[in-house]
């Protein structure tokens, strides 16, 4: 630095770079020339100011960084000025009130030929006369623009890694070999459920969080770690304090010298029991499938072996009653034999074709036709078939004003009318009635079939679309070739309730309390009137088009907030414990609360009831918005109110839409 502010009482000789042929001997101008080439290389900013005259003077690189010409030897201080940022001028042009003090260092903030602004790390000596006044200022600088971009840019990848890792629940750790020092971040005490501590846990604590059944394996794997030359990983079991068991994964790799020697090893941590119970249930399922395929092949060969014995028995029976003209009672009595044979091998029949058709459908996962069915005539239609039946039983079909049109396959859906109305037929008392009823609830049509035959037990109401759970029928007649499951086979509740479940659909029974059985099937409802989009009362201004997403994940919520953003008619308001949402929620008395299930402080259940408790938020809708997938998480969500229980990563298209279907379609720009 002294021979640098040396060099700057004459900034001309900064300027050197090349030495003229007279100086090549001189050591003091090669010595100059040298540091003069330094400074260049090193673009290091000199400056002189004078005090008394007010300009000043730069060396090359000064005067190219602030843009003036750098063959002209002085400039105005005024010039000067306008290239410093107005809110460090002050700062950088005082002058020190002591000759000979030099000012701190201090980035200053000057215009880039862009326009931008660029940093800049000064320092200023002051230079005397004779009296020991001020008489002008020294000063040396570096651009640091570009250093300070470098090291923006750095912490802001080490924040979004850090966010990133903390989003997904990854701990992480490391340890000195040498030492023996371990360091864990905060997301590897979350992981365990225990609180923060300045240093990690020593290795018999740590064991003890581990599974009993596990920590010989993770006690042999954490003393072997440090020598390890390769990478290492593992699966393991954790107790919560609360007794909870956990799955992490470990994952390490070491860190090398250049002799190949460990210096360190550093590892991750991150929960997979939701990973490892999905694979349980796949599994599960699988192995299910395969059972449940092994059986329905097995039905389908033995009652494909049985058809063809079967057939020459009804078709044998049925030559034989065709030849018996006799009049005697002989001949009555062998027909009225032949005639048992005959239904009996029909029941037999039905049975095997029913048992073909419920194999089919358990093997197959394609759903069946999805059109508007008229019901009124469908029903009128399946009345008809069974007139004959219900005729012979002194049975009443009442069928009051049947205006709805289900989404459903028209063949599949007839059959099922007619099991469950056949049913109905020879449950309900001679004499009895019979009613078909349907209305529209909330996008679904309801069918209901009432009989007024005996009550069921709530175990016989269990049981009742159990395979072979109800007693063999007599036959029905159909006056079309299609199959007519329940033609006295004991499958015809479960084949109905198999169909409605590939519409899309619900079959359900239970007992009124005006006695009786009443059969309901739960449909998409395809009118026009279901199908329009709901009304939006755009009155209600921003309150009735404001969502709270209770979230403490940013990611999640950053994922939440730019696809609000999308639509400009609702406000978004984003809370991040369970505690904030209930408070926010009776503020704000939103139209739409979407929660996690897992929050910091409780979980969502909690915030449900909560909310439920509250008299000001009682027409809110809320909806789930949770990466708890599993069906027992989803059913005991819907069992507490939830509206409805959307899974996690989302799906943008049908995030949007559910958007519409609650707010209405956003309006247009």
């Amino acid at each position: 630095m002294l021979h640098v502010l040396s060099l700057a009482a004459d900034l001309r000789l900064v300027q050197v770079d090349v030495l003229l042929p007279e100086q090549a001997d001189d050591p003091v101008a090669r010595a100059r020339a040298h540091l003069a080439e330094a400074i260049e290389l090193a673009g290091v900013v000199i400056w002189q100011r004078d005090l008394e005259s007010g300009t000043v003077r730069f060396n090359r690189q000064g005067a190219l960084l602030f843009g003036f010409d750098p063959l002209v030897d002085l400039f105005p201080m005024e010039s000067w000025r306008e290239r410093i940022h107005p809110e460090d001028a002050n700062r950088f042009f005082k002058v020190p009130r002591r000759a000979g003090r030099q000012s701190p260092q201090k980035e200053t903030r000057f215009r880039l030929p862009d326009g931008q602004w660029g940093l800049l790390m000064a320092t200023v000596v002051s230079q005397q006369d004779r009296q020991g006044k001020p008489q002008s200022l020294i000063g040396v600088a570096l651009d640091v623009t570009e250093r300070r971009r470098t090291e923006l840019a750095l912490r802001q990848a080490h924040e979004s890694a850090a966010l990133a890792a903390h989003s997904v629940g990854l701990g992480t750790w490391s340890m000195e070999v040498a030492t023996e020092e371990v360091v864990w971040d905060e997301q590897m005490w979350r992981l365990r459920r225990l609180q923060p501590q300045e240093a990690p846990p020593v290795l018999d604590a740590m064991l003890q969080v581990v599974h009993a059944d596990d920590r010989a394996a993770v006690e042999r794997r954490l003393r072997q770690a440090p020598d390890a030359p390769a990478q290492t990983q593992s699966e393991f079991r954790i107790v919560w304090p609360d007794g909870t068991v956990r799955w992490l994964a470990s994952r390490s790799a070491p860190v090398l010298d250049e002799h190949g020697k460990v210096l360190r090893r550093i590892g991750v941590n991150w929960d997979i029991t939701d990973a490892r119970e999905a694979e349980r249930v796949r599994q599960e399922r699988e192995l299910a499938q395969r059972e449940s395929r092994a059986k329905s092949d097995f039905l389908a060969r033995m009652s494909h072996e049985l058809r063809t014995p079967l057939n020459a028995i009804i078709g044998f029976s049925q030559l034989l009653l065709s030849e018996e003209r006799g009049l005697d009672g002989n001949a009555a009595a062998r027909r009225h034999r032949l005639q048992h044979v005959r239904s009996a091998g029909q029941q037999l029949l039905a049975l095997i074709n029913d048992v073909l058709d419920l194999s089919g459908l358990a093997g197959s996962e394609s759903q069946l036709a999805a059109e508007p069915v008229a019901l009124e005539p469908l029903v009128a239609e399946v009345a008809g078939v069974l007139a004959a039946a219900s005729a012979e039983r002194a049975v009443e079909l009442s069928m009051p004003t049947l205006a709805a049109a289900p989404l459903a396959d028209a063949t599949r859906l007839r059959q099922v009318l007619r099991v469950l109305l056949a049913r109905a037929i020879r449950q309900t008392r001679i004499g009895g009635r019979v009613t078909v009823s349907a209305r529209s609830i909330d996008g679904r049509v309801r069918i209901g079939i009432q009989d007024q035959g005996p009550a069921l037990s709530p175990q016989e109401l269990r049981e009742l679309f159990e395979p072979f759970s109800q007693p063999f029928g007599e036959p029905l007649t159909a006056r079309t070739g299609e199959p007519l499951w329940s033609n006295g086979s004991a499958l015809g509740l479960t084949m109905a309730r198999a169909v409605v479940e590939r519409m899309s659909g619900r079959l359900a029974a239970r007992a009124p309390t005006e006695g009786g059985m009443l059969l309901e099937i739960d449909l998409p409802d395809a009118s026009p009137r279901a199908a329009a989009p709901p009304s939006v009362d755009r009155s209600a201004g921003a309150a009735g088009a404001t969502v709270l997403y209770i979230e403490d994940n940013p990611v999640n919520a950053l994922i939440v907030r730019e696809l609000i953003a999308r639509r400009g008619d609702i406000v978004l308001h984003i809370a991040g414990t369970g505690a904030e949402g209930v408070a926010l929620a009776e503020q704000l008395r939103p139209r739409l609360i979407l929660l996690d299930m897992q929050l910091p402080d409780f979980d969502g259940f909690e915030v449900l009831r909560r909310l439920q408790a509250s008299p000001l938020i009682d027409a809110t809708q809320v909806i789930a918005l949770s990466a708890n997938a599993m069906p027992h998480d989803i059913e005991r969500a819907l069992a507490a109110g939830i509206s409805a229980y959307w899974t996690k990563p989302l799906d943008f298209s049908g995030f949007m839409r559910s958007l519409d279907a609650i707010f209405g379609s956003a309006p247009e720009a």
